[in-house]
Protein backbone atom coordinates (compact mmCIF):
# COMPACT_ATOMS: atom_id res chain seq x y z
CA UNK A 1 0.00 0.00 0.00
CA UNK A 2 0.96 3.60 -0.52
CA UNK A 3 -0.60 6.83 0.72
CA UNK A 4 0.04 10.28 -0.72
CA UNK A 5 -0.96 13.35 1.32
CA UNK A 6 0.28 16.81 2.08
CA UNK A 7 0.98 18.14 5.56
CA UNK A 8 -1.35 21.13 5.30
CA UNK A 9 -3.83 22.86 3.03
CA UNK A 10 -2.71 26.12 1.44
CA UNK A 11 -5.21 28.50 -0.10
CA UNK A 12 -4.16 29.80 -3.51
CA UNK A 13 -6.26 32.92 -2.93
CA UNK A 14 -4.63 33.95 0.36
CA UNK A 15 -1.36 32.00 -0.04
CA UNK A 16 -1.56 30.94 3.59
CA UNK A 17 -2.25 27.72 5.44
CA UNK A 18 -5.90 27.16 6.26
CA UNK A 19 -7.61 24.63 8.53
CA UNK A 20 -9.16 22.43 5.84
CA UNK A 21 -8.74 18.68 5.45
CA UNK A 22 -6.04 17.82 2.93
CA UNK A 23 -6.81 15.55 -0.01
CA UNK A 24 -5.13 12.15 0.04
CA UNK A 25 -4.86 9.09 -2.16
CA UNK A 26 -4.36 5.49 -1.05
CA UNK A 27 -3.79 2.51 -3.30
CA UNK A 28 -2.65 -1.07 -2.92
CA UNK A 29 -3.83 -4.48 -1.84
CA UNK A 30 -7.28 -4.45 -0.27
CA UNK A 31 -8.06 -0.83 -1.21
CA UNK A 32 -11.28 -0.46 -3.16
CA UNK A 33 -12.19 2.73 -5.04
CA UNK A 34 -14.87 4.72 -3.27
CA UNK A 35 -16.21 6.58 -6.29
CA UNK A 36 -14.04 5.52 -9.23
CA UNK A 37 -13.17 9.08 -10.26
CA UNK A 38 -9.70 10.43 -11.06
CA UNK A 39 -7.82 11.90 -8.10
CA UNK A 40 -8.08 15.68 -7.89
CA UNK A 41 -8.60 18.23 -5.14
CA UNK A 42 -12.13 18.88 -6.41
CA UNK A 43 -13.06 15.18 -6.41
CA UNK A 44 -11.47 14.68 -2.99
CA UNK A 45 -13.39 17.66 -1.56
CA UNK A 46 -16.65 16.31 -2.99
CA UNK A 47 -16.06 12.85 -1.50
CA UNK A 48 -17.71 11.43 1.58
CA UNK A 49 -14.57 10.08 3.26
CA UNK A 50 -13.08 12.63 5.65
CA UNK A 51 -10.52 11.80 8.30
CA UNK A 52 -10.04 14.52 10.92
CA UNK A 53 -6.80 13.41 12.57
CA UNK A 54 -3.56 12.17 11.05
CA UNK A 55 -3.30 9.12 13.28
CA UNK A 56 -6.75 8.03 12.10
CA UNK A 57 -5.56 8.24 8.49
CA UNK A 58 -2.75 5.85 9.42
CA UNK A 59 -5.26 3.46 11.02
CA UNK A 60 -7.36 3.57 7.84
CA UNK A 61 -4.25 3.05 5.71
CA UNK A 62 -3.23 0.00 7.75
CA UNK A 63 -6.75 -1.45 7.47
CA UNK A 64 -7.63 -1.11 11.15
CA UNK A 65 -10.79 0.98 10.68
Amino acid sequence: RIVVASDHYTSTASRTHVAHPVPFAICGTGIEPIRGLPFSEANAAAGELEIDRGHLLMEYFLGRH
